[in-house]
């Protein structure tokens, strides 16, 4: 499935993020990305897959580009993306769920993750959901009796509690 190139939102997504954190004085910024990244991408008229060289120099280029955005003090923390369980998604007659819970597709995406931060060790920091999302890499419906992912990928309103119980207490200590 190929997504117009034309779409301005999706051509300068950066555009306003600096004046965004400039005008809340934002010391921390949590940068969630995965669910459409584990796709192979249509650019400049080539299909780069998702677990090809020539999609890790792409996508680094994309974090780079955020990165500026946000400016030069500014700590980023990046969830990286854990094992999802989409029963079907499908879009155009193809059904999108096998690529997205594909689990090589995630360890391809969060290798660059990784490497992004380990780039920036100064500002940005890699943080896995996985560790209370998933169990011996397949995902865990329900924490505490309660459904964490409606659809397998994303948060339940109770979902997304556990998510911040999870993440503030590394996000604050970085403030």
């Amino acid at each position: 499935m190929r997504q117009s190139q034309d779409n301005p939102e999706c051509r300068d997504v950066f555009s306003g993020w600096e004046n965004a954190v400039k005008s809340s004085n934002a010391k921390v910024v949590v940068w969630s990305m995965g669910g459409w990244d584990v796709y192979d991408h249509y650019v400049d008229g080539k299909v780069l897959k998702e677990q090809s060289p020539e999609y890790a120099r792409y996508y680094r280029s994309r974090l780079e580009k955020g990165l500026a955005a946000f400016g030069p003090k500014t700590q980023v923390f990046i969830p990286k993306v854990a094992c999802y369980d989409q029963p079907k998604f499908e879009v155009e007659g193809q059904d999108l769920a096998l690529d997205r819970n594909d689990p090589a597709r995630a360890k391809a995406l969060n290798a660059i993750i990784d490497d992004f931060a380990k780039a920036h060790s100064d500002r940005v920091h890699a943080v896995d959901p996985s560790s209370w999302l998933c169990k011996d890499g397949k995902p865990i419906e329900k924490i505490d009796g309660k459904v964490v992912r409606e659809d397998g990928v994303h948060y339940t309103s109770d979902g997304a509690k556990k998510f911040w119980a999870w993440l503030m207490p590394q996000l604050k200590s970085h403030l």
